[in-house]
């Protein structure tokens, strides 16, 4: 087991550096360390399920939120071929095809999201993602 210090040294030697930890660097680091967590947790749920549609559809969430657009498409793709119902996994997909630009593609994936959800009776997030389509198409 590693000791609390080496989970993250390049973020603690960001905070050592400064002559008095800011509130901000801690954050940082926090948020650092929450994300690399989820991204162990992800990794070791595929391994443990390879088939498991959630797991890509979550590994690809927080590859999004690395900024990793590119690779979180491939695992929401992989989500939805392991369950084509998976309305997150169009709307996750959808959301980062538009961060690269592809606005048709990501208009075409948050339709399908809206009308799963609709199907499913989550009204909640079939709104939201009505929501999103009307900026989107503007």
């Amino acid at each position: 087991m590693r000791a609390r210090s080496q989970i993250s040294p390049v973020p603690l030697n960001l905070i050592q550096m400064m002559p008095e930890p800011t509130i901000i660097a801690v954050l940082f680091v926090a948020i650092w360390v929450i994300v690399r967590g989820r991204s162990r947790i992800t990794l070791r749920a595929i391994e443990l399920d390879p088939e498991s549609a959630r797991a890509y559809n979550n590994r690809g969430n927080v590859r999004r939120e690395l900024g990793d657009n590119e690779g979180a498409i491939a695992d929401y793709t992989r989500a939805i071929e392991l369950d084509p119902n998976l309305a997150s996994a169009y709307a996750n997909r959808g959301l980062a095809r538009h961060a690269l630009g592809d606005s048709e593609g990501a208009i075409e994936d948050l339709q399908m999201a809206a009308s799963l959800f609709q199907a499913q009776g989550r009204m909640e997030d079939y709104q939201a993602v009505l929501e999103l389509l009307s900026r989107l198409q503007q």
